[in-house]
């Protein structure tokens, strides 16, 4: 018959067990910090992982969009500083430090013409302070001068538009600075010597600034056209175009805005 543990011998197991169990305690203790401290270096990880291939997306982005500014007879794409976005009314006018402006204050949707004004293509550019509600909204605009564009080359850039008339307006404008200009918010970039790869030049800065701006809602829902260009014989090529809406081309739809501000 087996003899009873004594009571040293039982307080020594009890002690035994206890050491045992705060042992246990202590590795799981362990274990879950290992797996923490693991899960906090695998997030880290991935933030600076992430991080870096952004910065080389966006490098590559940058080298690519300067390769085909040069290709297209363009300078880089420009980053401005803001020059604001206070709302002024009809006849006020502003002097903006580009040309055409990257930003600054602007007409509001109630003035006349309202603003922003309506994408897609026009026959004659905005007023500047209608364009600047346009780019707040993150719209882009390409504007030209007519002598600067072959018929091939506006008919390419019209494409262009025509692929997202929601977010981009096409219309001739005698700028002071540029033959052709693309501007976004606070972005502008001059093209002096253009030539067929305009069109690619375009669809680049559209791809980088689109809805890249302080009240980026949504797409235009208003957008209009120009009439077909007139052919050697003098009579254009078709029926006219005008817009959705009604309006003539070129003048502002009262719709023409997706948001209040």
């Amino acid at each position: 018959m087996a003899e009873k543990p004594t009571k040293r011998e039982r307080k020594e197991e009890a002690k035994r067990r206890r050491l045992e169990e705060m042992k246990r305690r202590q590795r799981r203790a362990r274990m879950r910090k290992l797996y923490t401290l693991g899960i906090v270096g695998a997030i880290i990880t991935a933030i600076v992982a992430g991080v870096l291939i952004s910065r080389a997306s966006n490098e590559n982005a940058r080298k690519r969009a300067e390769k085909l500014a040069a290709e297209a007879g363009c300078e880089p794409p420009a980053q401005y500083p803001s020059e604001g976005s206070d709302h002024i009314t009809p006849p006020s006018t502003v002097s903006y430090k580009t040309d055409p402006p990257t930003s600054g204050a602007h007409y509001a949707q109630a003035a006349s013409p309202p603003a922003p004004g309506p994408t897609g293509v026009l026959a004659s550019a905005l007023p500047n302070e209608a364009q600047v509600h346009n780019l707040e909204h993150g719209h882009i605009l390409i504007q030209y001068q007519q002598d600067a564009l072959t018929e091939s080359q506006i008919k390419s850039l019209t494409a262009l538009v025509e692929s997202d008339p929601g977010w981009i307006q096409l219309a001739p404008r005698e700028n002071r600075d540029a033959k052709v200009a693309f501007t976004a918010w606070q972005v502008l970039q001059k093209c002096n010597e253009p030539n067929d790869k305009i069109a690619e030049a375009a669809a680049e800065f559209v791809k980088r600034f689109k809805n890249q701006a302080p009240e980026s809602v949504a797409a235009n829902p208003v957008f209009q056209s120009l009439p077909p260009a007139p052919q050697p014989d003098g009579e254009p090529d078709g029926e006219q175009t005008g817009s959705p809406t009604g309006s003539p081309a070129g003048t502002a739809s009262p719709t023409a805005s997706p948001t209040a501000s």
